[in-house]
């Protein structure tokens, strides 16, 4: 894999619609129009069938980043894991959940109890990996519940 500087030399920049998504025997197929003023002349050129890393970014009507509603959750349960392991409530409830089945006297040791349950080495895992985030949101569920 190419540096990052390296990777944004190459990007080819441009606005771009949805027009159509379907699925064939290869994959997905995104259809997208591409106004004429904005397509990288250097696309044009490029052979039918090369290859592209892409990212996307929706824009709302004032061309501002649309935050998808899954980041959004995974944000708040990733701030909600930070809240609860200064919980001491939460504690008891870790201690019951992870062997040894030890109380918690400490947020830190709640944090490792909590890692050590996710499966994850930081919690900001949580916002990052899509199991790891319905894996804390059940578990968060269940000490609300309990």
């Amino acid at each position: 894999m190419t540096e990052e500087s390296d990777v944004s030399m190459a990007c080819y920049k441009f606005e771009a619609v949805k027009l159509k998504f379907l699925q064939n025997r290869d994959g997905y197929v995104l259809n997208l129009a591409i106004h004429p003023n904005e397509v990288p002349e250097e696309l044009l050129r490029d052979w039918v069938g090369s290859r592209y890393m892409v990212a996307m970014v929706k824009l709302n009507d004032q061309d501002e980043p649309v935050i998808p509603q899954s980041v959004e959750e995974a944000k708040r349960a990733r701030t909600s894991a930070v809240m609860l392991c200064k919980d001491d409530k939460f504690w008891m409830f870790m201690g019951a959940k992870v062997p040894p089945m030890a109380p918690i006297f400490s947020e830190e040791e709640c944090i490792a109890a909590l890692k050590t349950w996710l499966g994850i080495d930081s919690r900001a895992e949580i916002a990052k990996d899509k199991e790891v985030t319905k894996a804390f949101i059940e578990l968060r569920k269940e000490f609300m519940e309990g």
